[in-house]
């Protein structure tokens, strides 16, 4: 039931299904999900304990990330209330993704909501248009977009669209059949034409280097060189000609674009406001007032947002703020990197979240959604990834702490035990053989069964079967605390990680200061 949850509220809030379904303003509300949700994680049959909710890194970055954003508000009661529903969506996504196939499952699941998109959006310029987009068109000077609250701006369909290039390939087309593989065909055509009808700059850049990915990521020197020849070749000249793309050939066609132009002008305010004020203006209150003055002398002033996440989260919450924004995000690059795979549902998994977490860090500079579910159900898919990495590492540092008790009690028990069989010395090695074959049973089941362990007369046999059982033991233990369990792709050790280290704080100073330095380097060429 958690898992079918999980896909519901992904499912509700990629398609909004509140406004695409016709009743659904009700029936997805977001506090029913809010309620299924709750109800499915602690009703779940494996059981529910508070104490898994802090169990990974990411588990403790989200919760300082919440609670920085509760603590810096005056509100404090009506802010917990706000992000409480972020972090119950986050822990049903990390709680219900216990194993790999599950997570495959939802990635893909991720992976047919955006093609969904996509077919919506050519209904919308060739069909029926149920969802009343072209009413959107004078808006945006016939660029496309849709009529659904997060889908309503061309930049930021076109964006979430661009995902679908490298997500299709390793859902539905990679290691699948020649049917797959001729829907997934179709489905690139549908999904280019979408994004071509959404004239979206950004989301033509971001597209083109996402779809490259499968053709980088695992491939050997000679693919990668003939991409890098195709993309500084015929790429970068096809894209000249995509629509509105001569407004960023040129850093002085950069600078004269007006809608460029409104985007830095609300930069360099939030830049101004963050100098002035380091902790920012609050969560969710920066609303800039642009003015400038036409050709004819007359003054505008309009409301304009930052069409940036990592600026408006400095804006609104500071640079603490912006830290905690960016540490989720370090957590999560640890994670797909450091991480190898035990199966093939878990090594196509992680390309589809490199794949949404690459694509989100890199949209984050055109399109401003750093509060939205998105965020969290990227963080969450991570977090069960890491889990489903640990769980194994806890299963063999139980079956340690099992060997190393058996261990204990079987050598007070010979100790104390009287002696009921006596045997010829030229029997001891074939129990020997025996007995070591009962403990690689005990080894494979996990519990220390006494049956097989014959009691011999003699002190020089029971010492000999004793110290064959405590190095047998002791090797075993120590196999199971120097080997984690290996995976193909494993970096770096420590792999039983469970607390924010050094590694994701200075990741996340960096960033910050990365961002910092763009956001500055950015005015300075095309602003002023």
């Amino acid at each position: 039931m958690d898992f079918a949850t999980a896909i519901l509220v992904l499912v509700s809030y990629l398609l909004r299904l509140h406004q695409l379904v016709p009743g659904g303003e009700w029936l997805f509300a977001q506090k029913y999900l809010m309620a299924a949700s709750a109800l499915a994680m602690m009703s779940r049959s494996r059981g529910f304990d508070w104490k898994q909710l802090l169990k990974t890194p990411m588990d403790w970055a989200v919760v300082l990330y919440l609670g920085f954003i509760v603590y810096h508000e005056e509100e404090h009661w009506e802010t917990f209330k706000e992000v409480g529903k972020l972090f119950l969506f986050y822990a049903v996504t990390a709680q219900a993704l216990c194993n790999s196939k599950r997570l495959f499952v939802y990635m893909c699941v991720w992976a047919g909501c955006i093609a969904v998109l996509a077919l919506v959006t050519l209904d919308s310029a060739f069909g029926i248009d149920f969802t009343d987009s072209q009413s959107l068109l004078p808006q945006y000077e016939d660029r496309y977009s849709l009529n659904l609250s997060i889908y309503n701006n061309p930049n930021a369909l076109g964006h979430t669209l661009a995902l679908a290039f490298p997500m299709i390939y390793h859902a539905f087309f990679s290691k699948r059949g020649a049917g797959m593989r001729l829907l997934s065909v179709l489905l690139w055509g549908a999904v280019a034409v979408a994004v071509y009808l959404t004239e979206s700059k950004g989301a033509f850049l971001v597209g083109g280097g996402l779809a490259c990915l499968p053709f980088w990521i695992g491939r050997n020197w000679i693919v990668r060189l003939l991409l890098i020849v195709f993309i500084a070749g015929l790429g970068i000249g096809a894209i000249q000609y995509l629509p509105r793309m001569e407004a960023i050939q040129t850093s002085g066609a950069v600078a004269s674009d007006e809608g460029i132009w409104g985007r830095l002008a609300v930069w360099n305010v939030a830049m101004e406001e963050l100098q002035a004020n380091s902790s920012g203006a609050g969560w969710k209150k920066f609303e800039p007032l642009i003015s400038y003055v036409d050709a004819i002398g007359r003054t505008t002033v309009f409301k304009k947002g930052p069409h940036n996440s990592y600026v408006a989260v400095a804006a609104e919450l500071g640079y603490a703020g912006l830290f905690f924004y960016l540490l989720v995000m370090a957590v999560c690059v640890r994670i797909v990197l450091q991480f190898g795979c035990l199966n093939q549902d878990q090594e196509r998994s992680k390309m589809l979240l490199m794949i949404v977490l690459l694509g989100y860090m890199i949209s984050g500079w055109l399109i401003e959604r750093p509060y939205h579910i998105e965020y969290f159900f990227i963080a969450g898919a991570c977090a069960a990834f890491q889990r489903q990495r640990l769980l194994g590492e806890e299963m063999r540092q139980e079956n340690r702490k099992k060997a190393l008790e058996f261990e204990q009690a079987k050598g007070q028990e010979m100790e104390a035990a009287p002696v009921p069989l006596l045997l010829h010395g030229r029997t001891v090695p074939l129990l020997l053989v025996g007995h070591e074959q009962a403990l690689q049973l005990e080894k494979v089941g996990g519990a220390a069964s006494t049956w097989l362990q014959p009691l011999v007369a003699g002190s020089q046999a029971r010492g000999s079967i004793q110290a064959t059982l405590r190095t047998t033991y002791k090797s075993s233990a120590l196999q199971a605390e120097e080997d984690p369990p290996a995976a193909l792709g494993d970096l770096f050790k420590p792999m039983r990680w469970r607390r924010i280290g050094l590694a994701e704080l200075s990741l996340s100073l960096l960033a910050l200061q990365g961002v910092l330095e763009i956001w500055k380097w950015t005015l300075n060429r095309f602003f002023f």
